[in-house]
């Protein structure tokens, strides 16, 4: 009986130790999507710049008179 009630009393406090651990992780988490989410903002803003230089330079190759 004792053996059992250790063995609850150990899972009881590794469940703790594991929620404590999500707290942090989710937080980290939190953090990194944010982080992820500015590169790709950026990365959507270079993309447009080098779209439009690159119709630009296609615009020239194609009427090389102007």
């Amino acid at each position: 009986m004792d053996t059992g009630l250790t063995k609850l009393v150990e899972a009881t406090v590794a469940v703790d130790e594991l929620s404590k651990e999500l707290v942090v992780k989710e937080k980290e988490l939190e953090v990194a999507n944010a982080k992820a989410d500015k590169v790709l903002a950026e990365v959507a803003v270079s993309t447009q710049a080098a779209e439009k230089v690159c119709l630009s330079v296609f615009s020239i190759h194609s009427n090389p008179t102007e």
